[in-house]
């Protein structure tokens, strides 16, 4: 669980630190060689990962039909999914590209 270790008041700084952003079908999220800062949360919807051009994977939000309190509040969530996580833990550029396949994605 993503907040399940973390007290009340950590999870309410972690919920006000987020930012939704909203990408729609063909729109990146993130390029492969690009410096990065940020990862993000799958909130809804579904990406595609490509390395080199092809795509190598799919993530699927399973947290549709929850609130982003629902998120910080709650230990009794489906999996988070998350990407661009790499470039906040090693000195190196995007891995991959993250591209939205489904209409709407958003992303904390």
């Amino acid at each position: 669980e993503l907040f399940s270790e973390s007290s009340e008041e950590s999870r309410e700084q972690a919920a006000d630190a987020l930012a939704e952003m909203t990408f729609f079908e063909g729109e990146h999220i993130i390029r492969e060689g690009d410096i990065g800062s940020t990862f993000y949360i799958l909130f809804s919807g579904e990406v595609s990962v490509q390395k080199n051009r092809k795509e190598v994977s799919r993530l699927s939000s399973k947290l549709d039909g929850h609130s982003l309190t629902d998120l910080v509040e709650s230990e009794q969530l489906p999996e988070v999914v998350f990407f661009g996580e790499r470039a906040l833990l090693v000195s190196e550029p995007r891995a991959a590209t993250v591209r939205a396949v489904s209409k709407r994605v958003v992303v904390m």
